[in-house]
């Protein structure tokens, strides 16, 4: 019968060994929802083109260009990713906030010190924006360039 030593280095390392497997776990899940939400939109983009066919075909056919169509269609991608990322940012930090008070409460109740788990540095809320904004524009050029080579005839037989 013998004691275990380990020193606060030791301590830290394993802490700090944790929280790397933690963050690799959340990123992979991160890479997932990111991968999920662009076939998503894609899905999205394309049924909307499939929808406004014979729309594209009227706007053609009094003048609109190709790249005013390709336009239209980018705005719809970048207005979607736009709503998408500030709503992903206000649920995050709601989430943020709840687990830091039931961190807190928990801990306050069993007489430790309390922390604050979850942070939301700035540049992590423009990172998010600005990505979130840049995907759903790649995720929307395929449809807006489909969408600007409809020929104007054929659009108008569409049904």
């Amino acid at each position: 019968m013998g004691f275990k030593v380990s020193s606060i280095k030791d301590t830290i390392d394993q802490v700090n060994q944790f929280f790397s497997v933690f963050r690799a776990v959340l990123t992979g899940f991160g890479v997932i929802a990111v991968v999920v939400s662009c076939i998503g939109m894609f899905n999205t983009l394309t049924i909307s083109l499939i929808e406004k066919t014979r729309e594209i075909g009227i706007m053609k056919s009094l003048g609109t260009t190709k790249k005013d169509i390709r336009r239209i269609f980018l705005s719809e991608a970048l207005l979607i990713g736009v709503i998408g990322g500030i709503a992903g940012i206000i649920i995050s930090y709601l989430l943020g906030e709840f687990f830091n008070a039931s961190i807190y409460a928990l801990a306050k109740s069993t007489g430790n010190t309390p922390v604050k788990i979850f942070v939301f540095p700035i540049e992590l809320v423009v990172t998010a924006l600005i990505l979130s904004i840049l995907i759903s524009v790649l995720t929307g050029a395929y449809p807006s360039r489909r969408a600007s080579r409809i020929s104007a005839l054929n659009a108008l037989r569409y049904e």
